[in-house]
């Protein structure tokens, strides 16, 4: 087999490769579980986090780390550095009405957790769906708001029933 022929099948599979791993069909999709993010050993292929999503998993995840006290950062500083001063001023007053954490919406921190693109919240922002799962079995499903100019949390709530 002559170079030029070993060179071409060499550039045509690593193009090949770079294709398949780029349209994630050759890697397998993550699941959140708890804090962790680990492979799924059945799929064939890769779900690729929007930045939004990147942004709600990691402002969750500090969040989380801080209310059970093994993050140095206190939620105060957790949401200053991911929502929006009118978002922080809404937790604020939904915390005060309701008597328990206004991110969790319960007393209680979630065992596990998964989330999911909502798709556009409008023409400047997406939507994150994030799903709490608690030790009593219940779940509480949270739609967060992603400004895509500067990724600030800008809005959550309840997802309707």
């Amino acid at each position: 087999m002559s170079y030029r022929t070993k060179l071409r099948g060499a550039v045509v599979s690593t193009c090949t490769v770079a294709l398949l791993a780029g349209s994630g069909l050759l890697t397998a999709p993550a699941q959140a579980i708890g804090n962790q993010v680990v492979p799924a050993h059945t799929a064939t292929t890769r779900h690729r986090s929007s930045p939004a999503e990147d942004q709600v998993v990691t402002f969750f995840r500090h969040y989380r780390e801080a209310a059970k006290g093994t993050r140095a950062q206190t939620l105060l500083q957790v949401e200053e550095e991911f929502l929006t001063p009118e978002l922080i001023k809404q937790l604020a007053a939904y915390a005060s009405a309701n008597q328990v954490d206004p991110v969790f919406r319960q007393e209680n921190i979630p065992v596990t957790y998964s989330y999911a693109d909502g798709g556009a919240w409008d023409l400047l922002s997406h939507k994150v769906i994030l799903t709490m799962n608690f030790e009593d079995g219940s779940s509480t499903v949270m739609w967060y708001k992603v400004q895509d100019v500067d990724r600030a949390i800008a809005n959550l709530e309840n997802a309707p029933s």
